[in-house]
């Protein structure tokens, strides 16, 4: 973190380039209000590969303001924004002792220097000046690859921490095949802002099976704690639940799903319903 530090004092006595007032012509809108993932820097001297680009994204909001996650650090500052043109102001950050393998110096030194930029096929590429190197973006869409090793509660009697997204105990008896499994479904995720501090908490789903036909769903809230993902709420939905949809609006977390209704065999939930949880202090809790 001394490397962002220093680079926040110098970039500080530079003068802040005036905020985006109005809105976003429609020519710069593709990129206004898109999660972008740094996934490398490319220069005439090196190439800089990103190990886990899911620590490192850029949100360019449409009043001007950028959001910024430096790894394990929050931040970010004013932009200005023209065809073709990018630049910000200065970036601050707070100041968190990010793991050893981070990568937070060269992005905040890049990032920095950002004075013009071009999409191609979807992806947004960030110039530096005097043809010195380029930054390439990629939205987010994925689930944070954190989320694979995360350690969850409340679903079995002790914690069990995930490897791969997937987590297989002992057998229930020696030698048995049946144990407990849990499994996180890697095709359905939500994130948005749940506790109102500024930052997404990453919304997931996890199957709970224990060696026979049930099929146990759950939902879980996971808070970013510098780059490593803690859970903070979670919900038990019921034996072969369907989610259709996760969506976090307006600090809540709505969900679409298939349960059963009081004539539905076990196999086959056909009751469509919608349900709303907020995150409080104590955890998840559902209000309808």
């Amino acid at each position: 973190m001394g490397a962002i530090a220093a680079a926040m004092s110098v970039t500080a006595c530079s003068g802040a380039p005036a905020a985006v007032e109005g809105p976003v012509p429609t020519a710069q809108a593709g990129i206004v209000g898109v999660t972008w993932e740094w996934v490398a820097t490319v220069t005439p001297v090196e190439r800089i590969d990103v190990a886990d680009p899911s620590r490192y994204t850029l949100l360019l909001e449409p009043d001007g303001r950028a959001q910024v996650l430096f790894d394990c650090n929050q931040g970010g500052g004013d932009y200005e924004l023209s065809p073709g043109r990018l630049s910000f102001g200065p970036l601050v950050s707070t100041m968190m002792a990010c793991p050893p393998d981070t990568q937070d110096a060269e992005f905040t030194r890049d990032l920095q220097r950002v004075s013009s930029y071009f999409v191609r096929a979807g992806e947004l590429y960030l110039e530096l000046p005097y043809d010195s190197g380029t930054m390439h973006f990629r939205p987010r869409s994925g689930l944070p690859e954190a989320a694979l090793r995360t350690e969850y509660t409340d679903i079995f009697d002790e914690p069990v921490a995930l490897v791969e997204g997937r987590y297989a105990g002992p057998p229930f008896v020696p030698g048995g095949a049946a144990r407990p499994e849990l499994e996180l479904l890697r095709e359905l995720h939500a994130e948005g802002d749940l506790d109102g501090d500024g930052a997404d908490e990453v919304v997931v789903l996890l199957v709970q099976s224990m060696g026979g036909s049930g099929s146990y769903l759950h939902l879980v809230v996971l808070r970013r704690i510098g780059a490593a993902l803690v859970q903070a709420g979670h919900a038990p939905l019921g034996d072969r639940v369907r989610v259709r949809s996760l969506e976090v609006r307006d600090g809540r977390l709505y969900g679409s799903l298939t349960v059963h209704g009081p004539e539905d065999p076990l196999c086959c939930p056909a009751r469509e319903v919608v349900r709303l949880w907020s995150l409080e202090p104590e955890g998840l809790v559902e209000l309808r």
